[in-house]
Parts: structure tokens; sequence; C-alpha cells
């Protein structure tokens, strides 16, 4: 309840608002970081079958290396969706600052239940915030049950 009365607050300062709520057992690393992608980018379906084809050297709005990077991202996910470990840590950078430059309330909900990726990715970004140079105005917001938590092994 307290992560939603937050998320109002920082909608109502013109935070965009990334929930990850109610994931468990159903969430996995790659529909978090799908999910992610979607929400920063704001793609479409039509450009990720391009995407998947590898035909995305031919769009003319998304020539710059960020977009460049970001589909390399979005076509190993799709080739590998079970092992997000194909993706070399430092790729995420180009996700961490899209992240970092902009007004994101992104809400984690239940971190117990999330994959080691998940939380590994998570920490990466808060590594990344942390030692920037530049302003980073988005907000983290993380809940926990203590109580699943403490009957399990503390990963973050």
């Amino acid at each position: 309840r307290m992560l939603y009365e937050c998320s109002d607050k920082f909608l109502s300062a013109g935070y965009q608002i990334i929930n990850f709520c109610n994931m468990q057992d159903s969430y996995t690393t790659y529909s978090m970081l799908h999910e992610l992608i979607f929400a920063l980018y704001g793609f479409t379906d039509d450009l990720i079958e391009l995407v998947i084809e590898n035909n995305y050297e031919n769009l003319s709005n998304y020539n710059n290396d960020n977009y460049k990077e970001i589909f390399r991202i979005l076509k190993i996910l799709y080739q590998k969706k079970a092992n997000i470990d194909a993706i070399d840590k430092e790729e995420f950078i180009v996700l961490y600052e899209k992240i970092a430059q902009g007004k994101y309330f992104l809400a984690y909900d239940d971190l117990q239940y999330l994959p080691d990726a998940s939380i590994n990715f998570i920490k990466g970004f808060w590594n990344y915030a942390l030692n920037r140079k530049r302003e980073c105005q988005c907000v983290l917001a993380i809940t926990v049950n203590t109580d699943i938590l403490y009957n399990k092994n503390t990963r973050f």
C-alpha cells in the first residue's frame, strides 16, 4: 500500500511510474527487462519484429548507437529467454543511463521473489547511479516481505 501511495506522489511530480509488482513465481528477468525496455523507449511490436529479424539497420529514426545497443539486447532477450547471462553487464550501461537521465519511479514489490539475475540488474543500476558524476532523478522503490526474506537466503 505504501508503495502505491509513494508512486502517486511521484506521478503528480511528473515522474513516469514503472511498476514491477505482483511478481511472485511468474516474473522472470527476461520479462522484467522486456517490460522495462518497452516502458523506457515506447517500442511497438512491429519494431521489435524488425529487430528480431535483424533489419533494424534500415530504420532511419533509430540510427544512433544507443538504439543499436538496445536492439542488440532485445535480440538476445528474444533469442535466449532463459539465459540472460548472454548479456554482458557492461551492455546494460545504455539502459542504466536511460533510466538515470529521466524522471522514472521504478517500483519493485516483493523483491525476495526476484531471480538472482534480476537482483543483479537492480544492484548494477544502483551502483551505476551512485557513482554517476551527473544528477540522477530516478527513484528506486523496493519492498521486501521480511517474514519470507529471513526464511530464504538474502541476496540483496
